[in-house]
């Protein structure tokens, strides 16, 4: 149908090796098409997609590039292909890894729950950082990569 093949989507705290050292993984799994969960490995080979560009990968690669200091320092990608026993035999496995920031996650919740003055003030931070990088043709900022790294986090 175009929109790309079936996967689950896993998000992970975690640390390196120093425990102090904390980071988010996002796991990307390539599962079979509904109904063909119990198929013959032939048919399974078909679903096989040619690996494409992480889009996350590649906003945190410009951010970096252009020495963005507001997201989060990007630490580890590793992309792999599903063993003979796995869900789709020769499909991907990929891992991203970054560092957690201090704060917590402006999730949709999180935000309503707080003082309507409180929110207020968010919205207006955000508009001036959004506006600042919007305006400035170095970051050469386009929907996509907004689109891409939207996730906010707010300091408590």
């Amino acid at each position: 149908m175009g929109v790309g093949s079936p996967m689950t989507v896993g998000k992970f705290l975690c640390h390196l090796e120093d425990p102090t050292q904390i980071a988010f993984m996002r796991i990307y799994y390539q599962i079979p098409i509904t109904r063909t969960e119990d198929a013959n490995l032939a048919t399974l080979a078909q679903q096989i997609q040619p690996h494409e560009v992480c889009g996350e990968l590649e906003a945190f690669r410009l951010l970096m590039s252009q020495g963005c200091s507001s997201v989060p320092r990007f630490l580890g990608y590793c992309e792999k292909t599903q063993g003979e026993h796995d869900l789709v035999p020769g499909g991907y496995v990929k891992y991203l890894v970054w560092e957690k920031v201090p704060g917590e996650p402006l999730t949709e919740e999180f935000f309503w729950s707080l003082d309507p003055l409180v929110r207020e003030d968010i919205r207006a931070k955000f508009r001036v950082a959004f506006e600042s990088v919007y305006a400035n043709p170095r970051w050469q900022v386009d929907k996509t990569l907004i689109q891409l790294t939207g996730r906010c986090c707010v300091a408590v």
